[in-house]
């Protein structure tokens, strides 16, 4: 039977670290970010990106880690294989190469998919850099990823999280496997420039803590879900499964493995039809999970997530500034 794999530790992260260690991170990010708009220590911007890249515009070649994005990534002046998961918080390295102290995890609290997740540990980094975007000499958070890279059969050095792309636009070309990082204040030109012979579908978002919430139509059933890219597989709370059950086929159960090293049965299928905006999905791989646990903070307040099965159809944008979701054809 195969393993469904989400990774997603945004969610995984509901009872997120303490608010010291947030703000730590939030700091980081902001510095990083406006270093790169200052144009400052820009000689390196374009490392591992596309060499027609600013900082306005960043052209990133990926490829697919089962169905997951997999990025380069300067690690200590290394290039390492990072997982792109905009549901994580911030960056994470896997412990699995890295000698972490445990010792300042004790203001942690993090969920799973399916409970706690244990082996956190933090270590001092020298330098991260992903295509320009840099953090350097701080305590950067550790994870034991190593059954994730066995479910993957696929090595990489850790995650980057939203901190690290959050000032961005982002969008996902599954097809060209291609991720661009725009400056929301040119997305306009880059628009009138790149897109202009394209069909967009512009939708709304609403910002639960770091996940962009898009309402979801099933039927006539409205479903508050979080997109991210650390999902292999659409997920929904198992609780709806019964009402949705008529709109689903194929229905049959399987392996969920997360962050937590643990997996459940859950049961999975493809659902009818799924609307999102006016945009139109048929036949949406979907897995259906119990995610109480991943509700008990009362600023995440979702049914679910959409990862891959969604985010591939198509070219995807995501805008956490703008604040809205834009399906490309």
């Amino acid at each position: 039977m195969n393993k469904l794999f989400a990774i997603t530790l945004l969610f995984f992260f509901t009872q997120i670290i303490s608010a010291q260690n947030i703000n730590k991170h939030q700091k980081i990010a902001d510095t990083t970010i406006k270093a790169i708009n200052n144009n400052q220590d820009t000689d390196t911007i374009n490392l591992l990106a596309n060499k027609k890249n600013d900082k306005n515009i960043i052209e990133i070649p990926f490829e697919l880690a089962g169905k997951l994005i997999a990025v380069d990534l300067l690690l200590n002046g290394t290039k390492r294989k990072f997982i792109l998961d905009t549901g994580a918080p911030f960056v994470i390295l896997n412990s699995a190469y890295i000698i972490a102290d445990t010792t300042k995890t004790s203001s942690t609290s993090i969920k799973g998919v399916n409970g706690n997740i244990s082996s956190i540990g933090f270590k001092k980094t020298k330098s991260i850099n992903f295509s320009g975007l840099k953090m350097n000499n701080q305590d950067i958070m550790t994870m034991n990823l190593a059954h994730l890279e066995k479910s993957l059969d696929y090595k990489f050095y850790g995650l980057i999280g939203y901190d690290l792309i959050k000032e961005y636009d982002i969008m996902f070309d599954y097809r060209k496997k291609i991720i661009t990082l725009i400056n929301p204040d040119i997305f306009d030109d880059y628009k009138k420039h790149n897109l202009l012979n394209n069909s967009l579908e512009t939708i709304p978002v609403k910002l639960n803590k770091h996940i962009p919430v898009v309402d979801v139509k099933i039927n006539n059933k409205i479903l508050k879900l979080g997109i991210d890219s650390g999902a292999s597989s659409n997920l929904i709370d198992n609780d709806l499964f019964s009402n949705l059950k008529k709109e689903i086929r194929k229905i049959k159960t399987d392996k969920l493995e997360g962050a937590d090293k643990h997996s459940q049965q859950v049961k999975k299928g493809k659902i009818k039809k799924v609307r999102i905006g006016n945009k139109l999905f048929k036949r949406v791989k979907t897995s259906f999970s119990d995610i109480s646990h991943l509700n008990r903070d009362p600023n995440i307040n979702i049914d679910g997530l959409i990862g891959y099965p969604i985010l591939s159809k198509q070219r995807t944008l995501i805008s956490f500034l703008r604040k809205e979701i834009i399906f490309i054809k």
